[in-house]
Order: C-alpha cells, then structure tokens, then sequence
C-alpha cells in the first residue's frame, strides 16, 4: 500500500501572477499546475510568504528533491531531466507518450511547430492537430516543456498551463541563457 503525500511549490511571476505547482504522489507522480492571481488559500503544505518563490516548504521525499532541483534549473533556462520512473503516464496511448519523448529534444530556448514536432515524432506534418491535442492534455507541464511548441505562423497558440502569458514568461525565462 502506498501512502499519498501531497506538496506544492509557488512561483513569483511579472505582473503579479503566481505560477502554482501542486504535487500529489502516491504511487507516482502526479502535477497540476495553474497561474493566479494571488496565493491559493487551499493550497496544503506550503505557507505562502509575500516574498514568494521560496522552496523552504516543499517536502523533501527522494523524487521531489530532484523536482525541486529541475523546476529551479527550468526557471533559470538550463535544461533538465526527470526519471519517468515516477512519472503516470497511464492516461497517455503509447503514441502520445512518444510524442512527449518527441517533444523533450526541443532545446531549451528553442520553439518548434506543431507540425515540426509530429516530424520529430516520427509522423507526418498532417497529424498537428494530434500534437496539440497532446500538448492540451500533457499531464508535466515543464518536464515536457509543452510551451516549446507554437503555431506554424510564429503565434504562440494555446497553453494548458496558464494560457497564452505564462507560455509567453516560460520562452522569455529560457531565452534569457
């Protein structure tokens, strides 16, 4: 039997917007992630300090050390790895799965179609409107840096992590290296 610890970690963003990375780990790992404009008062296991962005709160179980470790490098555009041992991908076909692998060689800084990413995938260009179904439903947002990928015209498209600003803050962030 597996015990459920549950954690969150906040991030100061322009603008006053919050990005919030809640965790809740069971078996694996599961991530949800949303911009706010103010601290969650839900939020379990982390107080939240004016200053923000401190990671002094965040549970420290063995994965989530290296969690911590990755969304730190991610913020500082450096890129970064995390063991799918402890990642559920259990509500993912295997092509989709493929697609997130896919997705991981876009390097950080760098932005690609949906329809380069179905190349790097192994598909053809046709199968864009798959990619973004996969983008819009990718459950590790910033382990497999969704916001990488844009439209073919150069307009950056949607974000399931917090829309079209915070897509916009993750490229700026990794351009910055």
């Amino acid at each position: 039997m597996h015990t459920t610890k549950e954690s969150a970690i906040s991030l100061n963003l322009k603008k006053n917007k919050i990005l919030l990375i809640e965790s809740v780990f069971s078996k694996n790992i599961s991530l949800s992630v949303q911009l706010t404009d103010s601290p969650p008062y839900l939020i379990r296991k982390i107080e939240w300090e004016k200053n923000g962005g401190d990671f002094s709160e965040f549970e420290a179980i063995e994965p989530l050390v290296s969690l911590k470790q990755s969304l730190n490098l991610a913020l500082k555009a450096l890129p970064f790895d995390f063991p799918d041992d402890y990642l559920d991908f259990s509500s993912l076909s295997p092509k989709e799965i493929t697609v997130l692998h896919a997705l991981k060689s876009v390097p950080c800084g760098k932005t690609v179609s949906y329809q380069e990413l179905a190349q790097i995938a192994g598909l053809t260009p046709s199968h864009a409107r798959f990619i973004g179904n996969v983008m819009a439903k990718n459950p590790f947002l910033l382990l497999f840096p969704c916001h990488r990928v844009i439209q073919k015209n150069g307009s950056l498209g949607n974000y399931s992590g917090g829309g079209q600003e915070i897509k916009k803050i993750l490229l700026e962030i990794e351009r910055r290296k």
